[in-house]
């Protein structure tokens, strides 16, 4: 389920989690577009907030170039 999926469903907008987990409104639209990942000192209280498992807000980015695997790391802008 996509940030965006649960954002709707636990029935908040972008500007009242935006307020309580303590970031301004583009960062929170970053999150939902994927252009960013939400950063690590963040992912607990997002979970909390949305009462949501770490893994619902963790993506598994891998991006295979020739015969090795990259991660991309959390926090990392998305390509």
């Amino acid at each position: 389920m996509s940030l965006k999926a649960i954002i709707v469903e636990r029935g908040i907008t972008q500007a009242q989690l935006a307020v309580r987990v303590q970031v301004s409104e583009p960062t929170i639209s970053r999150w939902v577009k994927g252009a960013s990942y939400i950063p690590t000192h963040k992912l607990r209280e997002v979970a909390a907030i949305l009462n949501v498992s770490l893994d619902a807000l963790v993506p598994l980015s891998l991006t295979r170039s020739s015969s090795e695997t990259q991660y991309k790391s959390i926090g990392e802008p998305a390509a």
